[in-house]
C-alpha cells in the first residue's frame, strides 16, 4: 500500500471517490469487494498496537534507562517523577500495562532533543 505508484494514484483520485458517506476508504472497500469476504470488508475499525512489551524487554530496556532515567530531557525532569519511571522499568512484569506510555515517552525523547533543544541527532 505504500508503493510510490499507489500513493501517487491515491493523490490523483478525487475526494468524492475516496470517501463514502463521509468515511474514508470507500474506494479501497469497493476495490476489494469480491476479493475479500464481506465480513472482513465491513469490520469496524480497530486499533493496532505493536509488540511494545517485547521490544522493550528484548531490545530497548538499556536505552530506555539511559534516556528516561540516567539522562532525561529537562522537560521530563521538570514535569515527571523519574523515580516512578525507574520503578516501572525495574518491575516491568508488575507494571506491564504502563509500558506503552513509557514507550511513548522514550520515542518523544529524540524528537524533543532534535526539535526543541536543537541537538544534532539522527532520528
Amino acid at each position: 500500500m505504500l508503493d510510490h505508484r499507489v500513493v501517487k494514484f491515491c493523490y490523483s483520485v478525487p475526494d468524492s471517490v475516496k470517501f463514502r458517506n463521509g468515511k474514508l476508504k470507500g474506494l479501497l472497500k469497493s476495490t476489494l469487494q469480491g476479493v475479500l469476504p464481506d465480513e472482513i470488508i465491513h469490520l469496524p475499525k480497530s486499533g493496532f498496537a505493536g509488540p511494545i512489551c517485547y521490544w522493550i524487554e528484548n531490545h530497548l530496556i538499556k536505552s530506555m534507562f539511559e534516556h528516561l532515567i540516567d539522562n532525561p530531557i529537562p522537560f521530563y525532569r521538570e514535569y515527571l517523577n523519574i523515580g516512578i519511571i525507574k520503578e516501572t522499568l525495574l518491575h516491568r512484569e508488575r507494571y506491564w500495562r504502563f509500558l506503552p506510555t513509557l514507550f511513548s515517552l522514550y520515542i518523544f525523547n529524540p524528537w524533543y532533543r532534535k526539535h526543541i533543544m536543537r541537538e544534532d541527532i539522527v532520528i
